[in-house]
């Protein structure tokens, strides 16, 4: 396969902006150029996410924090301040909330709720937090001034309770969250993360990167410092340490120079070679009518499973089964009990 077949299923115009940045002599360099983007995407992905879970986590439990202290502070007692507060605070300021600056975030928390009950999900504070995107944060950090008596008047008291990590500004905050929600629009849109109109030369193009994954750790060390070995622990801060060097993005450069000297995968060969055998060992410790029991005896499973009582094992070789028979089963779940499905019995033994 050419590398002209490759850039065809690109495009030529995403690949024109590496030609004119990196200088590139022909579309292989483009190319290489074009993948070492993806290897800097791929490596700010675990970053963003660590980022976003603990974003979201901080203000939450930051906004229950600064509830309460404001109604100690009124003299209130833990029975009162217990009664008060609103686990589902934030969907019930926004469903109640009439001012137009609120709307887009209404409309997406509304989104949330319904994604939940189309899944027959319980409409719960637990339940809602996770489905909620990354603007509906954002723009919580942004707006809700203390002085706005419209609002949930959080900043710039929130800061201490939210991102007790860093002393940071509130103004600092709203910048980098914009900034962070650039480059997660840029990802998502297969942009290149490096670009701007206003940059020359690969140094600021690098610069550009590096400043993006800083500020990531600034907000991340903000609001737990200990997140930042998550970061090392997935391998990103190395991983984006190497990318952002001009020394790799000379290897990069060259790296599709041979491509077609690169060996086709063989799927078939690969998903046959690559899968695991998912059977596992087992006798049977009980059996009541069609009730029937089988305890793993594998070193690497623990518990009791239940045959299905759709199995082949109960249908038809119910009678044959005997408690201590060796067996082999594919383990199951179903909601909190495992079940033992495709029972192989009558092993010898």
């Amino acid at each position: 396969m050419s590398v002209e077949r490759i850039i065809e299923s690109i495009s030529g115009k995403r690949i024109a902006t590496y030609e004119r940045c990196f200088e590139a002599t022909d579309i292989a360099e483009c190319l290489g150029m074009y993948i070492w983007n993806k290897r800097v995407c791929a490596e700010l992905l675990p970053v963003l996410q660590i980022l976003e879970v603990s974003l979201r986590n901080a203000l939450c439990s930051g906004y229950e924090f600064l509830f309460r202290e404001r109604r100690k502070q009124q003299g209130k007692n833990t029975a009162e301040i217990n009664a008060e507060f609103d686990p589902m605070w934030l969907k019930n300021f926004y469903d109640s909330a009439a001012d137009c600056q609120y709307k887009d975030t209404k409309t997406a928390i509304v989104s949330a709720a319904n994604k939940l009950e189309k899944r027959g999900i319980e409409l719960t504070a637990d339940n809602l937090i996770p489905e909620l995107t990354f603007g509906v944060w954002s723009h919580l950090c942004q707006s809700h001034d203390i002085n706005d008596a419209q609002s949930l008047q959080l900043w710039p008291d929130l800061l201490y309770h939210a991102f007790p990590g860093r002393k940071m500004k509130h103004s600092q905050l709203i910048n980098i969250l914009r900034n962070v929600n650039r480059l997660r629009n840029r990802i998502a849109h297969h942009e290149p993360v490096w670009y701007s109109k206003s940059l020359y030369g690969t140094p600021a193009y690098l610069n550009k990167v590096i400043n993006f994954y800083n500020e990531c750790l600034i907000l991340i060390e903000a609001i737990n410092p200990s997140n930042l070995k998550a970061i090392t622990l997935v391998n990103s801060h190395a991983s984006l340490t190497a990318l952002c060097s001009i020394q790799c993005v000379a290897e990069y450069k060259n790296l599709a120079a041979e491509v077609h000297a690169i060996p086709q995968i063989n799927i078939k060969n690969w998903h046959t070679h690559a899968q695991f055998s998912e059977r596992i060992r087992g006798a049977i410790s009980s059996i009541q009518g069609d009730l029937v029991s089988i305890k793993a005896v594998d070193g690497n499973y623990s518990g009791q499973f239940f045959i299905d009582k759709k199995d082949r094992a109960i249908l038809k070789g119910l009678a044959q089964l005997k408690v201590g028979e060796l067996v082999t089963f594919i383990p199951t779940r179903f909601d909190d009990s495992l079940i033992a499905t495709k029972v192989h019995y009558n092993l010898p033994t």
